[in-house]
């Protein structure tokens, strides 16, 4: 069973509390430079994180996100949305 990554800017996020199915770490330094993604699924799969609040203040924040992450790189690529608003 492959762990998901999850990127170090995440460890605030009330999210990880509720995986709890599926092992995950925190991606070292090295991973941290190639990830471009929140939480890394699987060798294909990028997760971006987004709540509606952040979204409000800064509504091209996901679409230059998108942009960034290579498709060759990340076939599946979701978005988590937190309703928190």
């Amino acid at each position: 069973m492959e762990k998901i990554l999850v990127h170090p800017n995440q460890e605030h996020n009330p999210c990880l509390k509720l995986i709890t199915n599926q092992p995950w770490e925190y991606a070292d330094q090295q991973q941290q430079q190639s990830m471009l993604v929140d939480y890394r699924l699987g060798r294909s799969c990028g997760l971006l994180f987004l709540s509606v609040k952040y979204h409000r203040l800064h509504p091209n924040y996901i679409y230059e996100r998108l942009r960034a992450v290579p498709k060759e790189r990340y076939r599946l690529q979701i978005v988590l949305l937190l309703l928190d608003d």
